[in-house]
């Protein structure tokens, strides 16, 4: 299947049946329902773009990357300000939302410029280490153009040894631009 570069919901579309349809996709990935249409608020207090995301998808697992879903995105705002209380990288609720996770260490926006950033590598100690880097322009941008990317989600993730979400992406075949 080729899919044209695309918006995330697009995207999200063409993914849905291929990870549905197949049993071992299916342990490993997760692509569900979102909260549009359902009458819940969903998403109320969060970012619009992370708000767009749910409505779409609401907990999406994309292999090593997560976005979580309304429920716990609320539990994991207290979660990451006290988990770097005292570190080298301090983290407060007004300047930093936690969008999910990449590689288990928290993937952040930035509440002024609308930034992604994250701590890259799986062998660190993420609010020891404290090597903030900027991975994306946008939410919006680093779904489409990261999580959704081959390339751009290998290089992102590292380690891409039995990754169900890159066999999903070599399936799909996204097109255009750097994907």
């Amino acid at each position: 299947m080729t899919v044209p570069t695309a918006d995330l919901e697009t995207l999200v579309a063409a993914a849905r049946p291929l990870v549905e349809s197949d049993p071992e996709l299916e342990m490993f990935l997760s692509l569900p329902p979102g909260t549009a249409g359902k009458g819940s608020g969903a998403g109320a207090g969060f970012p619009e773009e992370y708000r767009r995301v749910i409505e779409i998808s609401n907990g999406p697992l994309f292999g090593r990357v997560v976005i979580f879903d309304e429920r716990t995105a609320a539990d994991m705002q207290d979660w990451i300000e006290q988990s770097t209380a005292g570190s080298e990288q301090e983290l407060d609720r007004r300047t930093w939302f936690c969008a999910g996770l990449v590689n288990d260490n928290p993937l952040l926006l930035n509440l002024g410029s609308r930034e992604i950033w994250g701590f890259p590598g799986v062998d660190r100690t993420w609010w020891i280490d404290g090597r903030l880097v900027r991975l994306a322009g946008n939410l919006d941008d680093f779904l489409t153009g990261t999580v959704f990317s081959a390339r751009n989600y290998a290089d992102l993730v590292g380690d891409t040894t039995e990754d169900h979400w890159l066999e999903l992406l070599r399936r799909l075949e996204v097109q255009g631009g750097s994907r």
